[in-house]
């Protein structure tokens, strides 16, 4: 499954994570894999080097084929470091990292990378956190010298073709409304105020089935092909506080009746490295919910299987529906993650 982080750097935010992940024993390869210096990065035009890799000694790192110069980042152990540019006058494009655990190895099984790659995307992760401004929907982290671009010289952040613009504590995104830029105090609540709540008319009295059907398919332009309406597999109640980390693609859910505690879809496999958030309704507050998962699916050869899932809830108090998180699947067969719900 894969995972990636996206963010806002100016070169003194890039030159200070390339410090961190060199002083962590990390080594910086170009797409063909020869080792990069940090002179040849940081004093280097973007352009030439637009993406670089991050691994450690040890780790696998394999070519596409005998024939290519280029590594394959879907079965090598590395982490794809995207760098930020300037493509226009006083604008920034964002950048990411992003990493692949799993791969289909040559006798067509699913293979998981190693225990070490994942521990150095998570330190790598951990320093973007500490180190730049979280929005509020959870897209981008900005870093502090390319906040003072911003907020003081006036520059424009572009996320693919959409424009991000500064005021103050806050950025404005066309196509979904507000992105806010939290100061310190309120990073650690940031996840429980952006989520947004909708109410889906005709939804009152719903036990959220037939809801969340219309709700789902209006959030994602009918993007979704099937949703499945949680159940304790205890007492049979549909009723649950639940805890998530959208970012690692996993949730805990606790039964309103008998209490019992679960983890669905594939969380469990995730679940010791998460770092999960109690949901809360942003219309009342309360956090007891109708949950229901979304399913997007896609084929592969003659294999459907579960490319995306949305986790939508609906206050049982209010009715607000709300979707606390998104994520991608980059594995197949997906039948036992689609019936742990």
């Amino acid at each position: 499954m894969g995972r990636q982080i996206g963010f806002f750097f100016d070169r003194k935010d890039e030159e200070a994570f390339i410090d961190h992940a060199l002083e962590n024993g990390c080594l910086i390869l170009d797409t063909r894999g020869s080792i990069l210096h940090k002179p040849m990065i940081v004093g280097s035009d973007v352009k030439k080097n637009s993406q670089v890799l991050i691994t450690m000694e040890g780790l696998n790192v394999e070519k596409y084929s005998e024939e290519s110069e280029y590594v394959c980042s879907i079965t090598s152990e590395v982490i794809e470091f995207s760098r930020c540019q300037s493509w226009h006058e006083k604008t920034l494009s964002d950048g990411r990292i992003w990493a692949e655990f799993k791969h289909w190895n040559s006798e067509g099984r699913l293979e998981k990378k190693s225990d070490r790659l994942d521990k150095l995307y998570k330190l790598l992760v951990k320093w973007i956190k500490n180190n730049a401004r979280l929005s509020v929907d959870k897209e981008y982290y900005i870093g502090e010298h390319a906040y003072k671009l911003y907020s003081e010289a006036d520059w424009t952040m572009s996320a693919a073709s959409n424009t991000i613009r500064p005021v103050e504590f806050e950025f404005e995104i066309e196509h979904s409304g507000q992105i806010q830029v939290l100061d310190e105090a309120k990073q650690e609540t940031a996840i429980d105020e952006s989520w947004k709540a909708f109410h889906c008319e005709g939804s009152e009295g719903l036990d959220g089935s037939e809801g969340f059907v219309r709700f789902l398919k209006d959030y994602t332009d009918g993007e979704i092909d099937k949703t499945v309406l949680a159940r304790c597999n205890q007492c049979g109640a549909i009723g649950f506080s639940f805890k998530i980390d959208a970012e690692e693609g996993a949730i805990e859910t606790r039964c309103a009746r008998c209490g019992k505690k679960r983890l669905i879809l594939d969380s469990e496999e995730y679940w010791d490295d998460c770092e999960p958030k109690n949901t809360k309704c942003p219309e009342c507050n309360k956090n007891k919910f109708n949950i229901s998962i979304g399913f997007v699916y896609m084929e592969t050869g003659d294999v459907k299987h579960v490319k995306w899932v949305y986790v939508g809830a609906r206050c049982v108090k209010c009715g607000a529906m709300t979707v606390f998180g998104d994520w991608e699947i980059n594995y197949s067969p997906t039948i036992d993650m689609e019936r742990n719900v």
